[in-house]
């Protein structure tokens, strides 16, 4: 049987690597997980709440010089259905993903359905549907984050939120081989000149603009992966309560 996976490293890195300020996860192996994590002051997860990378580090080279993103799927507006989940809704969500560095993927699912099958239903979504929900399942029967997501809405711009996805998942993938302790070296050598992720942090720069500090702290919500994504996609009031969805 297949594994179900969001994509997601073991020890989870935050865009805050990126030197933009806001926490994610990026791409992973083959456990059944969604990693989770939680912010300090200096913005969302700074690596030293996450647990170590698995396997034997000695050896490995921190960052790597090279980064393969060609099996990235192209990113997809994110669907944004007002309301989907209630504070209630998004606190249940918030604690699952507390419980440990990692949550099973089908109990999470399990677990917001009886929760309120509406919610559920907006937090899990497709690979084929015409815009993209928070979590993805793709046709094999894995699962990833859907990355940049909260950048886009906030920003109004899928080019954004593309390039966040991209430059996100660069940085987890050249720096997964690290030890905890090296990982703030590795964000930043990893995006300087000539780094394995110099083009795509720079492609970040491009499309998001010099308001992407804005958005970044716009999307500091909570203190756990995944928290903003759903609250900007599936939070604030339904149309018909007279109010604007404000996803807080």
């Amino acid at each position: 049987m297949t594994d179900k996976t969001v994509m997601a490293l073991a020890g989870v890195i935050a865009l805050a690597g990126l030197g933009i300020g806001s926490g994610i996860v990026g791409c992973s192996s083959s456990s059944d997980t969604v990693a989770a994590t939680t912010s300090d002051a200096g913005g969302r997860d700074s690596g030293k709440n996450t647990p170590p990378p698995s396997g034997d580090t000695e050896g490995a080279v921190c960052p790597t010089n090279k980064v393969d993103l060609s099996d990235l799927p192209d990113f997809k507006p994110p669907r944004i259905i007002p309301g989907a989940c209630s504070v209630e809704d998004r606190l249940v969500f918030r604690s699952l993903l507390q419980q440990s560095s990692s949550v099973v993927v089908r109990e999470l699912k399990a677990t917001m359905e009886e929760q309120n099958p509406e919610c559920s239903a907006c937090i899990f979504g497709k690979d084929d549907d015409p815009q993209w929900a928070p979590i993805v399942e793709r046709p094999d029967g894995n699962y990833y984050a859907n990355i940049g997501s909260c950048e886009a809405i906030v920003s109004g711009s899928d080019a954004c939120g593309a390039a966040v996805a991209t430059a996100t998942t660069c940085i987890d993938r050249a720096c997964e081989d690290c030890k905890q302790e090296e990982r703030p070296a590795c964000f930043l050598e990893a995006r300087a000149e000539g780094g394995a992720c110099d083009q795509p942090y720079v492609a970040v720069q491009e499309a998001c603009g010099p308001k992407f500090g804005s958005y970044s702290e716009a999307c500091k919500i909570g203190h756990a992966i995944l928290e903003a994504s759903v609250a900007k996609q599936c939070g604030g009031s339904k149309p018909d309560a007279g109010a604007e969805p404000d996803g807080g």
